[in-house]
């Protein structure tokens, strides 16, 4: 490990910390050893796919499917959701430039009509604003709820749980299950389980602050 330390710090940047994605359990004691401090923890959860009924959404609102010319409305919606000091869990630098640039990712790489089906925009009709938004991609081949948003004043309307039932059913034709993360304490946690998600292993984000890039 002690290589290792010297190679990452020979390689990144004297001013920003070094990040260590994806640590498991049985690997954390190496990195707090080398002076690396735990960041954030998450799991991966899954469930199988299975045939809800359809999902209404009411007058109120409007279900689209997502596309590159809503782009800039969505880096919004997620910007401003994400932003929430309440909500836990984000991954990431939460500016509106870097959701932009994730989801150009997102539609450049996940052009599958299935997982184009099972995602889905929520508007709401009265203000034309994007209330929520789920997105399905694929990673290790089988889907991963890559995105899943709900503007702070929409949160007690059922949006995610109608949003997540219908990626699983639309899934349900072409794969057996589904899978998404979550930041342990983030209050969807408990949505997830409630929705038949199991847990798996906990995977733990490290930095290695300034102060310490000495051996």
């Amino acid at each position: 490990m002690i290589p290792l330390k010297k190679f990452l710090i020979h390689c990144s940047d004297p001013s920003k910390p070094i990040e260590a994605f994806g640590i498991l359990p049985y690997e954390t004691e190496h990195f707090l050893r080398l002076g690396f401090l735990p960041s954030e923890s998450r799991r991966v959860m899954i469930r199988p796919t299975e045939i809800f009924e359809p999902q209404e959404w009411g007058e109120e609102f409007e279900a689209v499917a997502p596309g590159m010319d809503q782009i800039d409305r969505i880096a919004e919606m997620l910007h401003e959701s994400y932003s929430d000091i309440d909500r836990i869990g984000y991954p990431g630098d939460n500016t509106i430039n870097s959701q932009r640039t994730a989801l150009e990712y997102y539609f450049a790489h996940n052009q599958d009509e299935n997982l184009k089906s099972a995602s889905t925009i929520i508007y709401d009709n009265q203000h034309n604003n994007i209330v929520a938004v789920c997105l399905i991609s694929l990673w290790e081949d089988l889907p991963l709820v890559s995105n899943i948003a709900v503007m702070p004043q929409y949160r007690s309307r059922q949006l995610a749980t109608k949003l997540l039932k219908k990626a699983v059913t639309v899934l349900k034709e072409e794969y057996d299950v589904i899978r998404l993360f979550v930041t342990i304490g983030n209050s969807a946690e408990a949505l997830y389980y409630r929705l038949g998600f199991y847990p798996g292993l906990e995977q733990t984000t490290f930095h290695l602050p300034l102060r310490d890039r000495s051996f």
